[in-house]
């Protein structure tokens, strides 16, 4: 609801504030403005953002590997294409997100991190996983004694702000989400923001 958001964004900031090489407060904090699917947060790459723009085109994905042994190995890896054809899509980067990018992209600097075309978000010369997202809204919220929460719930609160804006019609929000379905967009992503 509209104030965890606030409560979590508050403690994403102060966290930034007192660590500025955690990254992925920075995500968490950009996600609130973009609403994207985790594993397309953090496939993203700086050749993405043009001109204000993000383009979506790629994901994180779980991998499954069969071993000799027969046992399967999970891995993650980084595909060249979105959920669906609906999640190829342009967006446009609010000023207040653009910033935020922005000290991404001086932190990344920082660390010695090359910034065109590499992985947006980075931390100790890798790429953030869609884990370490969400463990970082688990402990945010943890810390604020509230229901855990991660990701897609956070997804699912920008989505219906979207949904909720009376300039933006139905067919924009759905393309924004990267959803064609009316039926799936309306039951899992138009919400009361103002309760639990």
């Amino acid at each position: 609801n509209e104030e965890e958001e606030h409560l979590l964004k508050e403690l994403a900031q102060k966290e930034f504030a007192e660590h500025p090489n955690r990254i992925a407060t920075l995500a968490v904090l950009i996600n609130f403005s973009l609403g994207l699917r985790v594993g397309e947060l953090v496939a993203l790459k700086w050749k993405d953002l043009r001109d204000s723009y993000l383009y979506i085109r790629r994901m994180e994905q779980q991998q499954y590997e069969k071993l000799d042994n027969g046992k399967w190995k999970k891995h993650l890896e980084v595909v060249e294409h979105p959920k669906s054809d609906a999640g190829y899509r342009t967006l446009y980067v609010v000023s207040s997100a653009m910033e935020l990018f922005n000290k991404v992209r001086d932190v990344n600097l920082q660390n010695g991190y090359s910034c065109d075309p590499e992985d947006i978000f980075m931390y100790r010369k890798h790429r953030l996983t869609a884990n370490s997202i969400n463990s970082h809204y688990e402990r945010y919220c943890k810390e604020l004694g509230i229901k855990k929460k991660g990701n897609h719930k956070a997804r699912k609160t920008t989505l219906t702000k979207i949904a909720d804006n009376p300039n933006i019609n139905l067919k924009d929000a759905m393309n924004w989400a990267g959803h064609r379905d009316v039926k799936t967009f309306i039951n899992h992503y138009c919400f009361s923001r103002y309760s639990d």
